[in-house]
């Protein structure tokens, strides 16, 4: 399990650029529609997405440049 899951709305020239500032960096969402952000967590996550989709709708639409959970965040997949 990791410690948490973070969305962020900081553009990034590569994934290396990513891991540099967060060390435990796994996957990148984007670019995706909010609709499509919201349905990979349903399939990722299943019932138990980390966020919720009014969460990450008031996150696009403020001025806040990350969006993290604050406790342990698990996929139901496995890898």
């Amino acid at each position: 399990m990791k410690d948490r899951c973070l969305l962020s709305k900081k553009s990034y020239r590569s994934w290396t650029e990513i891991q540099k500032e967060h060390k435990d960096f796994l996957t990148s969402l984007g670019p995706l529609t909010p609709d499509e952000m919201i349905e990979y967590l349903k399939i990722e996550y299943g019932t138990t997405p980390p966020f919720k989709k009014s969460e990450i709708l008031d996150f696009l639409h403020s001025d806040a440049e990350i969006l993290a959970t604050g406790s342990e965040c698990s996929s139901n997949r496995q890898v």
